[in-house]
């Protein structure tokens, strides 16, 4: 599965940069949360920015990371995982406000099993 595949359903209302890097309005970026883990994925990292029609300032005190730490079952992470992006979201949201828009790192179970084999 692609990026765009996973992005799909929320294109239309996302901003892209020129890189690819995709930004997801605040209201799809918590709906992309439970899209993820029924696809079978993990939400690792959250970025949150600014963007308008001139500008996208990513902000810095924005940034949530879950990268794995410790070794555990697959679907344990992914359950930790959806949790940590639902908190953060809503904590992110509550600060910088409902206009804000978000990028993800998202891990795949083949991705989380090649990071568990350098934390063993």
């Amino acid at each position: 599965m692609t990026s765009i595949d996973i992005y799909a359903p929320y294109l239309a209302r996302a901003e892209v940069s020129p890189g690819g890097e995709v930004f997801l309005t605040s209201s799809d970026a918590l709906l992309f949360v439970d899209h993820c883990d029924r696809l079978g994925l993990a939400i690792i990292g959250i970025d949150g920015a600014r963007i308008t029609s001139n500008e996208k300032e990513l902000y810095l005190d924005a940034i949530g990371d879950a990268s794995p730490t410790s070794v555990m079952p697959w679907e344990a992470f992914r359950e930790s995982r959806k949790r940590f992006a639902h908190n953060c979201l809503r904590e992110l949201i509550r600060e910088k406000g409902a206009d804000t828009y978000f990028s993800f790192v998202v891990f795949d179970e083949e991705q989380y099993e090649n990071s568990q084999q350098r934390l063993r």
